[in-house]
């Protein structure tokens, strides 16, 4: 989770269990952030010779 999104003016709704943050994934914020990342990925990779696929998790601390 990026510093910035959960300074204001964003302020990320979410909590924090035992340290890690868990943010609140309903969010329009959240999803709208999350879109910009996965079209950027896509511009950035699309067409490249070495790339075949990407797995992305976007849900829990790691993805699953």
């Amino acid at each position: 989770m990026p510093d910035w999104l959960l300074a204001a003016p964003y302020d990320l709704p979410g909590r924090t269990i035992d340290g890690t943050f868990w943010p609140d994934y309903r969010d329009a914020t959240f999803q709208s952030e999350h879109e910009r990342l996965v079209s950027a990925l896509g511009d950035r990779y699309d067409g490249h010779p070495a790339m075949d696929h990407v797995d992305i998790g976007a849900v829990g601390c790691w993805g699953e």
